[in-house]
């Protein structure tokens, strides 16, 4: 079975988001929709998710009765959490529609076993949420090669689960591959306009953005992070020469089931809004 990656070769977020939106959001009014972006630290767009892209969604979804809540964790080691977040240019989006954005390092998490030999903290709220939308930029990545769609959702694990994949006493690239089937979001819209030319162990940014130009869109995460591979290849070094089967995270993500190496793409060649 193919999975459908839409794309398009754009600088306007905003039409492809709320595109996207009516083409492939399906949670009825009522449901528990989480909006989940990638706030990593303090730093902005391309490090973290662009406020054009969660703005447009908050807009889209405000429109509607939704018990509608928007968070991530930051990274352990970018400095005190909760300054990150209640600073954060993304919750002041946030605040503009009556939300805030939740920290999820200081929310609750659950142990669950994925099925893998693996237990894993997650977050609760994305555990008991109907519907969950990822917003992701792609990047290239020191210890995953890539971060897009998969490993988005790194966000919800604990502080202490983190600590243990990074010092190695926990595999990282089958953690996230585990979360991605025990949630796995319902949409994903990742930012590809700008990425960064390198990974950076030190920054959870780089020196060097650069331009890539692209939007798309997706239900398959595994599709799309292999999409993103072959986009990320035209501006990163170090991922010219890979393919999705030398991607650790990736591979382990077939295995479980998270989702198909198998996709096609379709070209958004006019988004009407």
């Amino acid at each position: 079975m193919e999975e459908i990656i839409y794309f398009k070769k754009t600088e306007h977020r905003k039409e492809f988001v709320l595109w996207s939106l009516k083409k492939l959001f399906t949670a009825p009014e009522g449901a528990k929709v989480l909006v989940k972006p990638n706030v990593v630290s303090a730093e902005t767009y391309p490090s973290t998710t662009h406020p054009e892209v969660l703005e447009t969604v908050l807009e889209f979804l405000t429109r509607k009765k939704y018990d509608l809540k928007v968070g991530d964790g930051p990274a352990f080691e970018a400095g005190n959490a909760n300054d990150i977040i209640q600073n954060h240019p993304l919750n002041q989006v946030c605040q503009n529609y009556g939300l805030k954005l939740i920290n999820f390092l200081e929310d609750k998490f659950e142990k669950i076993n994925t099925g893998q030999g693996l237990e894993l903290l997650i977050s609760s709220l994305a555990l008991q949420s109907d519907y969950l939308i990822s917003l992701p930029v792609l990047k290239p990545h020191t210890w995953t090669d890539l971060t897009g769609a998969l490993k988005n959702q790194f966000g919800l694990f604990p502080s202490q689960e983190r600590i243990a994949m990074h010092r190695k006493k926990r595999d990282i690239h089958k953690s996230i591959a585990a979360c991605n089937v025990v949630i796995k979001p319902d949409l994903f819209i990742v930012d590809a306009i700008q990425t960064y030319r390198y990974a950076n162990e030190k920054r959870h940014g780089s020196g060097e953005p650069v331009y890539l130009g692209y939007m798309y869109a997706g239900k398959d995460p595994v599709a799309l992070d292999c999409f993103g591979l072959e986009l990320l290849k035209s501006v990163a070094p170090r991922l010219q020469n890979k393919e999705a089967d030398d991607i650790a995270h990736l591979v382990y993500a077939v295995q479980f089931g998270a989702g198909t190496k198998n996709y096609r793409t379709v070209e958004v060649e006019k988004v009407e809004v």
